[in-house]
């Protein structure tokens, strides 16, 4: 079903999964986020236009609004919950500064930070920019997206 539609480099994937703050990492999600969301946009005009294009007294008020059903935060953020389960994998906790570092086991309290909508739905746009870039095709992309 996936063979035809690419892959993901592996440092894009740990940038994708990455919350800004984190050092471990070269880069956070949001240059991946910028691409991806522009990606996705694209893909809901699409499919947008699919669906209205019979539609002879369909305005551009029609148009925009299923357009704006595919691409809002909770849309987003509900295929990256639900489908992608990507909650398990982001790395949004904060690296310790290095004063604050000890021993590991020796009472450094563990930080542990919420992942918000807004980092869940940002998340799976910068995986389709990571799609994007790791492919350098926009047709596999769109399949992915699909």
């Amino acid at each position: 079903m996936f063979s035809d539609v690419g892959h993901v480099t592996p440092e894009y994937l740990l940038w994708a999964i990455s919350g800004g703050g984190i050092h471990s990492s070269r880069r956070s999600y949001e240059v991946l986020e910028t691409y991806g969301d522009t990606i996705l946009k694209f893909a809901a005009t699409l499919l947008a236009y699919g669906i209205h294009k019979s539609d002879s007294s369909a305005g551009e008020g029609e148009i925009e609004n299923s357009k704006v059903l595919f691409v809002t935060n909770f849309n987003t953020y509900r295929v990256g919950y639900y489908n992608l389960k990507t909650h398990r994998y982001v790395r949004l906790c904060k690296d310790p500064e290095a004063k604050d570092w000890q021993i590991p086991c020796q009472g450094l309290e563990i930080r542990h930070a919420k992942c918000t909508g807004k980092s869940m739905a940002d998340s799976v746009e910068s995986l389709i920019g990571a799609h994007f870039l790791s492919n350098d095709n926009l047709m596999k992309t769109l399949k992915w997206i699909d």
